[in-house]
């Protein structure tokens, strides 16, 4: 019992609607519209698509599947069963800049493994390092494409890196934290062709693929489409501004900017909601060689009141919902007592991975209101004494407490890594 802090662990959640009689799977599509069932794998094509996009193909507006598909396309594995296409999903979120949704969309270069066992080839197919580590050189996909069919090649990855992380005169997108070398420069990079690129530093950088896998944060800077963005450049344009540029350089708030992810910004409503659609140019299929994503739009409401959306999860309104309200173990015991009136089930399988959930943490930087400074003073070095936390730790029933708080969910730790982390 010597560790400082002392934690309570519990499960993160997932609020599903019920679908019909049943729970509706987390890997199927949440159906608000009827659904259609994937065409036989036994057609002329390799590849399948979604029945909205085929009606697009057959009017002429969109090539065949085979052809928006890269050379170096990514196969996912089933975890249950080949699912449906079609349907909306409809969720919240908390926060303007929609970091749950854009965690949703999660498509980095460099990408975790399904168990979190390591790393593997994410929106890149491959990398490698040199001998050292100092020179990392990636490869990108061939023939993969933005959501309006323009090519994505290392030209986009150019005008991240000259036009706007070098370029002092902008200062949003800036050089990645893992970008210097040991004297404070920028890292060197090569665009050696349409389809390579290399980084290279002073000293080993083995982090620097795999940090990017950590979260949309790391990768979506790297994703500016140039033949798009670069009309609102005020280097590449006599019109362009900054001002412009910043605000039509968010793909979820501008639907006319394109983007690689499974869904792309159909309706930005500020302040209200943002509905997503598929992406066409998608560059994953499932096993039986049906373009994914199976979902066809994504409809995210904004409520930043936590109650309220607390309330709406409660009523059964989303049909999914992650780290929007659900994301706060105190919310979780009145969440299962409403779920079966609200026709909806909690997921409490899916590990948040934090070492304490909630825990509790004793602040031994203690200032006190100021009135009596000897006093408090007094608390702050009683807090800083080991031993008194150590007793604390020992006189704390986290067996009680998650049997009454948290209703039994939750296992009794010390604040710790855990073994999902």
């Amino acid at each position: 019992m010597d560790k400082l802090r002392n934690g309570v662990w519990a499960l993160s959640l997932l609020v599903l609607a019920a679908c019909g009689a049943g729970a509706l799977d987390a890997r199927e599509t949440v159906a608000s519209a009827p659904v259609a069932r994937v065409a036989d794998a036994a057609a002329a094509s390799p590849f399948r698509e979604a029945p909205m996009l085929a009606a697009r193909v057959a009017a002429g507006e969109l090539p065949p599947v085979e052809e928006r598909l890269p050379q170096d396309y990514v196969t996912i594995p089933v975890a249950n069963e080949i699912g449906q296409y079609g349907g909306t999903w409809r969720t919240a979120t908390w926060q303007a800049a929609f970091g749950n949704i854009r965690m949703i969309a999660y498509d980095p270069p460099v990408r975790w493994k399904a168990d979190y066992t390591g790393y593997e080839p994410g929106l890149f197919k491959d990398w490698a390092f040199n001998a050292d580590g100092t020179e990392v050189t990636y490869a990108l996909r061939e023939g993969l494409r933005w959501s309006d069919g323009a090519p994505f090649t290392t030209d986009d990855l150019r005008f991240w890196w000259e036009d706007l992380a070098t370029n002092d005169d902008y200062g949003v997108v800036t050089v990645p934290w893992y970008g210097f070398k040991s004297t404070g420069d920028p890292m060197d990079v090569e665009f050696v062709d349409d389809y390579t690129m290399k980084w290279t530093w002073d000293e080993p950088h083995w982090i620097a693929p795999t940090v990017m896998a950590q979260g949309f944060w790391e990768s979506e800077p790297l994703y500016k489409p140039r033949h798009y963005l670069e009309q609102f450049h005020p280097g590449k344009s006599e019109t362009g501004d900054w001002e412009q540029f910043e605000r039509l350089s968010d793909w979820l708030e501008n639907p006319a900017h394109p983007t690689v992810l499974a869904w792309q910004t159909e309706r930005f409503a500020p302040g209200e909601r943002t509905v997503l659609v598929r992406n066409p140019y998608y560059w994953k299929v499932d096993p039986a060689g049906n373009q994914l994503p199976y979902i066809d739009r994504l409809d995210i409401e904004l409520v930043e009141d936590e109650e309220a959306r607390l309330l709406n999860l409660a009523q059964g309104k989303y049909d999914a919902s992650f780290r929007d309200g659900s994301y706060n173990p105190l919310h979780i015991p009145f969440l299962q007592q409403e779920a079966e009136d609200g026709g909806y089930e909690l997921y409490l399988g899916w590990v948040n991975g934090a070492g304490g959930w909630p825990c509790w943490l004793i602040n031994q930087d203690y200032v006190g209101d100021g009135d009596d400074p000897e006093k408090d003073a007094e608390i702050r070095q009683l807090l800083r004494s080991a031993d008194w936390r150590k007793g604390v730790s020992v006189a704390l029933d986290r067996e009680r407490l998650i049997d009454v708080v948290w209703d039994g969910i939750g296992t009794p730790q010390q604040f710790t890594l855990s073994p999902q982390s």
